[in-house]
């Protein structure tokens, strides 16, 4: 590395040889297989349904296209079902009664309260020019510590 990187081989995502090999080799034999007229499943299906057709595909050819199936045909995939209950009108009444009553409740706590404003609490303020002490009466909230507990 000249670089400190990888300079030179193979682009990421490049398939090799050989994956391109086994790619077209199951191409072809899936377009063989078409040609035929006959897949696996045909043959699987002939067997459970019983009748003339059965009689003629011997157990051989039978575990043959059960081993050979995988390879041409594609799994079915598992899906979870969900079962949503039929809707209910009462239920949904009910529902739409709660929904405006907690819409009304929200809407009064949204409009801003006037600011109330508290207790009276004494201030004392030292007169400089007196030595005397006075009381002024201030408006303010009340102190934490003179709630009632």
């Amino acid at each position: 590395m000249a670089l400190g990187r990888k300079t030179g081989g193979r682009q990421a995502g490049t398939p090799n040889r050989l994956t391109i090999e086994r790619r077209t080799r199951a191409r072809s034999g899936l377009a063989a297989a078409e040609q035929t007229g006959l897949m696996p499943v045909d043959i699987m299906l002939a067997a459970m349904r019983g009748g003339p057709e059965a009689a003629r595909i011997a157990d051989r050819q039978l575990q043959a296209a059960i081993a050979v199936a995988p390879y041409l045909h594609a799994k079915l995939a598992a899906v979870a079902v969900r079962q949503e209950p039929p809707p209910d009108p009462e239920r949904e009444a009910r529902a739409a009664a709660i929904r405006a009553e907690l819409h009304a409740m929200m809407q009064l706590f949204a409009v801003p309260e006037p600011l109330v404003i508290g207790g009276e609490r004494e201030a004392r303020k030292a007169s400089s020019t007196s030595g005397r002490r006075t009381t002024a009466r201030a408006i303010c909230p009340p102190d934490p510590f003179d709630w009632p507990r």
